[in-house]
């Protein structure tokens, strides 16, 4: 099952690196990375260049005026391939390696419609410790606001995206 990681960001030359490098230490294979930026003016869309190479082909971005978040998000499920789940990530960071896989399995058999994890804040200084989880045992992440749905289940419920 592939992976759609959709990521909206604007003028975030300090922070799209770690975010691009955590898409990329994903062990899960089957990812396509979405970045929308909402036409920065800062060195975002030269960081975007240059990992551009480092994604072999699973990076597509666009750099233009936005309406927002959400309007980039939208954009970004617009790229989207994936039919079967969509994803968001902001411009932070996964906490561990594995997450992406970790989503793909819990949507595997089919009866699960959403996943979404923890926010964790974290230090400049410290950006490893513990991870939280959820006596649920939703997915743990480090200052990132997590959310997967299912694309087909999202347009019943929402209309086309």
């Amino acid at each position: 099952m592939k992976v759609s990681v959709i990521t909206a960001c604007r003028n975030s030359e300090q922070c799209i690196r770690f975010a691009m490098k955590s898409v990329l230490q994903q062990t899960y294979p089957e990812v396509e990375y979405l970045l929308v930026d909402g036409g920065s003016i800062d060195g975002t869309v030269d960081i975007i260049k240059s990992f551009e190479p480092a994604f072999e082909g699973r990076l597509r971005w666009i750099s233009e005026p936005d309406e927002g978040l959400y309007d980039a998000l939208n954009k970004g499920l617009r790229m989207a391939t994936v039919k079967s789940s969509a994803f968001y990530m902001p411009t932070n960071f996964f906490a561990a390696p594995d997450i992406l896989a970790r989503v793909a399995d819990a949507f595997g058999d089919g009866t699960v419609d959403a996943v979404f994890g923890d926010v964790r804040f974290v230090r400049d200084q410290d950006l490893s410790g513990q991870y939280v989880t959820t006596p649920q045992g939703v997915l743990p992440l480090g200052c990132c606001a997590l959310a997967s749905c299912r694309r087909t289940r999202l347009s019943t419920l929402a209309g086309r995206v």
